[in-house]
C-alpha cells in the first residue's frame, strides 16, 4: 500500500506505475477534484497516456497528519510534498511516519524553501520580494509552524523562469515560475491577514506586486528544493 500525505495530483504518474497498489491520500478538507489530467507532466516521465478521471486505485481521505495516526496497517511508501510551514512538530511527524512504515518501507519528503535567491544580485535589486519573504517567515514562526525548518535538509537549486542556459534547467524554470506565481495566492492571505493583521485589500495589492516581480527576467531568481529519503530497516 502506498501512502500520500498531501494531494496526490502532485505525483500524477504514480497510479500508472503502481496500478495494482492502493494509494490513499489525505488532506484537511475534501478539495480534490474528480478530474486528474496533467498531460504536460507525463512528458517528463515518458508517459503519453492521458488520465481524465482519478484512477480507481486512488482514494482521498480527510485527515490531519499532525494528530495521532490510527491506520489499521502499515505502509510501504509515505510521501509528503510542500509541507513547510504546515508542520508544528517535525520530530513527532517523522516519528509517526517511521512507526507506520512496514519493514523496508520508504519515507520521502520534498519541499521548496520559500526563501528566494539569485545568481547575480537580483534579490538586492528586487523592491518587493525581500520584505515579502521576511514577513512570510516572521508570520509562520508566530503561527508556530516555521517555514525555515527545512534549512538543515539537503538542497538543490530550482530556477524560477527561463534564464538558465542549460536546456533542462530552463525547462524546469519555466514550470517552476508558473508554480510559484500561483503559490503566492495560497501561502500569503492566511498568514498576512490572521497573523500580521493586514487587510484583504493590502494583501491583494501585495500579491499582485510579488507576482509581477517574479516575472522579471532580469532578476535570475531561484529557490532551494529539499528532498529527504529514508528507509526503515
Amino acid at each position: 500500500m502506498l501512502k500520500y500525505l498531501v494531494r496526490l495530483r502532485l505525483l500524477p504518474y504514480i497510479p500508472i506505475l503502481y496500478s495494482s497498489h492502493s494509494l490513499p491520500g489525505t488532506d484537511l478538507s475534501a478539495i480534490q477534484s474528480p478530474w486528474y489530467a496533467y498531460p504536460t507532466i507525463y512528458r517528463f516521465y515518458g508517459h503519453a497516456k492521458h488520465i481524465s478521471r482519478v484512477p480507481p486505485n486512488v482514494i482521498f481521505e480527510i485527515d490531519d497528519y499532525e494528530t495521532d495516526w490510527s491506520y489499521s496497517s502499515g505502509f510501504d511508501f509515505i510521501h509528503s510534498r510542500e509541507l513547510m510551514g504546515f508542520i508544528g512538530d517535525h520530530d513527532r511527524f517523522m516519528a509517526q511516519a517511521y512507526e507506520n512504515l512496514n519493514p523496508g518501507g520508504w519515507l520521502e519528503m520534498q519541499t521548496t524553501d520559500p526563501t528566494l535567491f539569485s545568481v547575480d544580485g537580483g534579490m538586492e535589486r528586487a523592491k518587493i520580494l525581500p520584505s515579502y519573504i521576511a514577513n512570510l517567515h516572521r508570520a509562520s514562526a508566530m503561527f508556530g509552524k516555521s517555514m525555515t525548518e527545512v534549512d538543515t535538509w539537503p538542497s538543490r537549486m530550482l530556477p524560477i523562469g527561463t534564464w538558465p542556459k542549460d536546456p533542462k534547467l530552463k525547462e524546469i524554470g519555466k514550470f517552476q515560475q508558473v508554480q510559484i506565481t500561483q503559490a503566492v495566492g495560497a501561502y500569503t492571505p492566511a498568514l498576512y491577514t490572521r497573523v500580521l493583521k493586514w487587510t484583504r485589500e493590502e494583501v491583494n495589492d501585495l500579491c499582485a506586486k510579488v507576482r509581477a516581480e517574479l516575472q522579471d527576467r532580469s532578476l535570475h531568481l531561484y529557490l532551494k528544493v529539499h528532498i529527504v529519503i529514508g528507509r526503515k530497516p
